[in-house]
């Protein structure tokens, strides 16, 4: 079995870019996890009123469950940065997303609603 090169780095906006076709106006705070060169997670805050947590995962980190825990702990140092509260959403096409936002420490407000209270 190869190995697999995995790290943890604060995200670019080329990071952003393979995962999602546009450009963000607001800036952000965040990070990324690269496999063998190539981003295959981003997890960050957007500086907007009020901020909101987002965080995309690619298939293929999915067998390295570890690594999307450890950055999940890295992201919590991004999150515990801010003065404020940080909200997110939890992803109807992510089955585990809301377990995931209540493991990593957010608070359920309602419905698919998400708080990282101050």
């Amino acid at each position: 079995m190869a190995s697999v090169s995995l790290k943890v780095r604060p995200i670019t906006e080329e990071d952003l870019r393979s995962f999602y076709d546009e450009s963000f106006s607001q800036s952000l705070r965040g990070l990324t996890v690269e496999m063998d060169g190539l981003p295959v997670l981003v997890a960050f805050v957007v500086n907007t009123n009020p901020p909101q947590a987002v965080s995309w995962v690619k298939d293929e980190l999915r067998k390295h469950p570890k690594w999307i825990m450890r950055a999940a702990m890295e992201f919590k140092k991004v999150l515990n940065r801010y003065p404020c509260d940080v909200y997110a959403v939890a992803d109807d096409e992510e089955e585990n997303s809301e377990n995931f936002l209540k493991r990593i420490g957010f608070e359920h407000l309602h419905e698919r609603s998400y708080i990282w209270a101050k």
